[in-house]
């Protein structure tokens, strides 16, 4: 499960998070555009799915 937003997370949202994941919540934010990527097993699989749409290597952390 992958969760991409550009607004806060819901409690919801981390909530369905949390029982994929426990509590460690592997992220990738694009920072220039303002996007979070949450919900992969790698962090790696978040940053290649924002490089494929759009994002720039130098805006990830």
């Amino acid at each position: 499960m992958i969760i991409i937003k550009n607004k806060p997370y819901i409690k919801t949202e981390i909530e369905k998070l949390k029982e994929a994941f426990g509590f460690y919540i592997k992220t990738v934010i694009n920072l220039r555009l303002k996007i979070c990527s949450a919900g992969v097993p790698l962090h790696f699989d978040s940053e290649q799915f924002l490089l494929q749409n759009g994002s720039k290597q130098q805006d990830l952390w």
